[in-house]
């Protein structure tokens, strides 16, 4: 799609992710949960290396390298409910 639409489509992924988890996290309380699951999201596009990762007795499918590593890192930054992503010349 392009670099503005992925990152455009990866914030309302996220936003609606934070959104169900509000939700989620208010059925929860209701229920009974003292402390509902939380969410932290780290958004950054680009390259990445992915496929199965691992041993014969265990496989992982995953994205690893720079990309993912600063969008962990992001993710890692944020606090829980928000999201945190770069945007090139501070604007989408």
């Amino acid at each position: 799609m392009g670099e503005r639409e992925n990152s455009l489509a990866c914030l309302r992924m996220a936003m609606e992710m934070q959104k169900i988890m509000k939700t989620l996290r208010e059925k929860w309380w209701n229920q009974g949960v003292q402390f509902p699951f939380q969410i932290r999201c780290g958004i950054h596009t680009g390259m990445a290396n992915v496929g199965n990762y691992g041993s014969e007795s265990f496989m992982e499918y995953s994205a690893i390298g720079l990309n993912t590593n600063l969008a962990s890192r992001l993710k890692q930054a944020c606090q829980p409910g928000d999201f945190l992503f770069p945007t090139p010349h501070g604007r989408l």
